[in-house]
């Protein structure tokens, strides 16, 4: 798995919390380098665009899209968060809706998506069910997993985990 953590991300600065309606430097970042870390050398595999905030990769006739976004999971009794930078897979028209209108600062949309990357906190086979929502100003889209998808995943991004289990994860994911 492509990973790395970051005490301070080199592009997601800050987040604005659900708690205090502040803006806040992040504390904690687990970042996916890539859509498809599974991913083994294919021969019928052609990577046609990879920059650090969307992917599209050409699988025999398939083409898929992903776009980099943020999963918060916040610190209970606190307004800070514990972050995962993971890749969506998106339908191709709204990837081009979302490229269309990534410098518009006002533009706010959602979409749904499949988070692609493995997260190890959270087992679930398959690719997990979510919600995207466009933030505005060049900042990434935020996640929201569907219900019922990942109970886990669920309880931790609603209800947030304790500050002992976020270093927990920080030194499993270092």
């Amino acid at each position: 798995m492509y990973k790395q953590l970051l005490n301070q991300g080199t592009e997601i600065k800050a987040y604005k919390c659900k708690l205090c309606d502040t803006v806040h430097p992040r504390i904690a970042t687990i970042i996916y380098d890539s859509p498809c870390s599974e991913m083994t050398d294919n021969d019928n595999t052609e990577i046609l665009k990879s920059t650090s905030e969307v992917c599209v990769i050409k699988l025999g006739e398939q083409i898929d899209c992903y776009i980099r976004c943020v999963l918060p999971i916040y610190i209970r009794n606190n307004c800070i968060a514990m972050t995962y930078g993971v890749w969506v897979l998106v339908k191709t028209h709204d990837f081009d809706d979302y490229l269309d209108n990534f410098d518009n600062q006002h533009y706010r949309e959602h979409y749904d998506g499949l988070i692609y990357n493995k997260i190890i906190d959270y087992p679930y086979k398959g690719h997990i069910p979510c919600t995207i929502f466009t933030q505005g100003n060049r900042l990434r889209p935020k996640v929201t997993p569907r219900n019922k998808t990942n109970l886990d995943l669920q309880n931790d991004y609603w209800n947030g985990i304790e500050l002992s289990e976020m270093k927990r994860r920080i030194k499993l994911h270092s």
